[in-house]
């Protein structure tokens, strides 16, 4: 959708194509890139706030997570019910969210060849076999 007015935030609005994934939300500058310019990943701090209150613009979207912020405009209110609503949605049905050991952002995943390593010569250790 066409991004045309800014916000104190940023030099201007421009045009962007966003994807919603399950784990995150990705936007990238052109539509035949292969690659996000920037991601945004639904974690337990992420926020999705519309409205002018949030983003100085009624048909105005702010997504928050614990590093950043990023704020999209749609061309309509009603296209922003839709995306806020789609983003929810992705949010609500991430696999990733829920209280998991250590507070880490991923549950553990069986069948890693990985060890836990308290001090630094044990590790230090590993990696010089490794």
């Amino acid at each position: 959708f066409r991004q045309n007015k800014c916000i104190p935030r940023c030099k201007s609005w421009q045009h962007r194509w966003y994807c919603i994934s399950r784990d995150f939300v990705g936007y990238a500058v052109s539509n035949e890139s292969e690659e996000f310019n920037d991601i945004i990943l639904y974690d337990a701090a992420f926020k999705l706030e519309i409205g002018r209150k949030a983003t100085r613009s009624a048909t105005g979207i702010k997504i928050t997570n614990i590093t950043r912020d990023l704020y999209l405009r749609t061309p309509s209110r009603i296209e922003c019910f839709l995306w806020a609503s789609l983003i929810t949605n992705q949010f609500r049905t991430c696999s990733r969210l829920g209280s998991h050991r250590f507070e880490s952002l991923y549950p553990p995943r069986i069948g890693n060849r990985c060890e836990m390593l308290i001090d630094g010569a044990a590790y230090f250790g590993a990696v010089a076999h490794a």
